[in-house]
C-alpha cells in the first residue's frame, strides 16, 4: 500500500481507540512490508467499514498451529488463513 494510504488506514484505526497496541503493531507490519502487499485492499474495506472488532481479532495475536493444524477464519492478518500464514507455518 503506498505511504499515504497506509497512513491514513492507521491513523483511523489509532484514532478508533478500538485496537490494542499490539493490534496496530501488526496492522502497520501488514501495510508497510511489501510482501503483504496483497492484503492492503482488504485491510483498507475493513478499516472502511470501522469493523474494528474484526481487525483486533484479525490482528492482535497470530494463529496456532493445533493437532488440527491451522484452523481459523480466512482473511488479512497475522491471525487468520491466508497465503502468508499458510507459507509461515510450512
Amino acid at each position: 500500500m503506498a505511504g499515504d494510504a497506509a497512513k491514513r488506514v492507521l491513523d483511523r484505526a489509532a484514532s478508533s481507540d478500538r485496537l490494542s497496541p499490539a493490534a496496530l503493531a501488526n496492522l502497520e507490519r501488514w501495510l508497510t512490508e511489501p510482501g503483504l502487499a496483497a492484503f492492503a485492499s482488504d485491510i483498507e474495506a475493513l478499516a472502511g467499514s470501522e469493523s474494528w472488532d474484526e481487525l483486533e481479532d484479525a490482528f492482535a495475536a497470530r494463529l496456532r498451529v493445533g493437532t488440527g493444524g491451522l484452523r481459523g477464519p480466512l482473511g488479512p492478518g497475522p491471525n487468520r488463513i491466508n497465503a502468508r500464514t499458510i507459507g509461515e507455518a510450512a
